[in-house]
């Protein structure tokens, strides 16, 4: 080949890699943008659930209800949720569930759940300038209370005089009681909410968690929000249950039923409309501005992620994350695949 040519051929090739690897940027920018507007789709009778599309980077259980979170390798996942997810739950002295979009500092109690020999659970709770408080599974015929978080009412037993004051102290609000919900109690039933039952199902359930049992959020969803952010914030923010890794931005709202390590298979219910709790620095327990959710406005409010009409129920709240309930309980492992049926991707 004469020496002339060789530089042009070089070009030439510099030119075609760089056009493919424009191409194929383009192509997943459009995949994500596609994949943020599909609806689920409905599981086929017989349809196998053995499509790979993603593998669990980290389970959180939050035992008490807006309290700190605790990285966990492994857990049962009940009908209503990972086991002792959401159990504990502090109420005012109006009955009205405390969390973080009114007192940010309860992200600051750490809980550790320790277990006995006898099969029964302790909650031991620790907070700054507070002795470690330590909350026993309470035993027997305690007496229940109907506890209301949202729309849904459950059961719950009060832990007693020593949690209350406390929980009272450290929150500075007088009154404060702490309920726990075992699994004997009735849980909360997700078709008695009345704005949603055009997507729950008989026997559908959860503890105290704010909806469905479970929530699923991915690594790439976080990526791209972080890209359109001046300061990035971690994926603790938005408090999941399960991490997703190994996919595009937003997969997580696309898949329907899912199932995840050997058994364990969820339906994917909505998307999670997000509030003020995603500002609260969950390290430091106090809110930080507008952020995420300012952002998130621009591109993730239901009627651009869905090109619809507003709807009343999701209000100017942006989707981040989507609720799944369980369907045939099983383990749920960090490291797990995740399933999806072919037509769901």
């Amino acid at each position: 080949m004469d020496d002339c040519r060789k530089p042009l051929l070089a070009l030439g090739l510099g030119v075609a890699t760089g056009l493919g690897l424009w191409w194929w940027m383009t192509r997943r920018a459009d995949l994500e943008d596609a994949l943020a507007t599909v609806p689920p789709a409905p599981l086929q009778i017989g349809q196998a659930l053995d499509t790979p599309v993603a593998q669990v980077a980290k389970v959180y259980l939050y035992p008490l209800k807006s309290g700190h979170r605790i990285e966990i390798e492994s857990a049962e996942c009940l009908v209503r949720g990972l086991q002792y997810d959401r159990c504990w739950v502090v109420v005012d002295k109006d009955g009205r569930f405390v969390n973080q979009r009114t007192t940010p500092t309860m992200a600051l109690i750490q809980p550790r759940l320790n277990f006995a020999e006898d099969g029964s659970v302790k909650l031991c709770l620790t907070a700054p300038d507070m002795p470690e408080l330590v909350v026993c599974e309470p035993r027997g015929n305690a007496p229940t209370s109907v506890v209301r978080v949202w729309e849904l009412c459950g059961e719950g037993v009060d832990v007693g005089d020593e949690a209350a004051g406390w929980m009272s102290r450290f929150l500075s609000k007088e009154g404060c009681r702490v309920h726990y919900m075992s699994p004997e109690h009735k849980p909360r039933v997700l078709l008695e909410d009345e704005r949603w039952t055009d997507i729950t199902k008989p026997g559908e359930q959860t503890s105290f968690a704010d909806f469905a049992p479970l929530l699923i959020a991915s690594e790439a969803s976080l990526d791209l929000l972080n890209s359109k952010l001046e300061s990035p914030i971690p994926i603790e923010r938005f408090r999941p249950n399960i991490i997703l890794t190994g996919c595009a931005a937003h997969t997580e709202d696309t898949l329907g039923h899912i199932r995840i390590g050997e058994t364990l298979t969820l339906r994917g219910l909505k998307p999670c409309g997000r509030c003020k709790m995603t500002t609260v620095d969950q390290e430091k327990g106090y809110f930080t501005g507008a952020e995420p959710l300012q952002t998130l406005r621009k591109y993730r409010l239901h009627e651009t992620v869905y090109k619809c009409k507003r709807e009343a129920r999701y209000d100017s709240s942006p989707l981040f994350g989507y609720h799944f309930t369980v369907i045939q309980p099983g383990v749920l492992k960090k490291g797990d695949t995740v399933y999806c049926a072919l037509k769901n991707i």
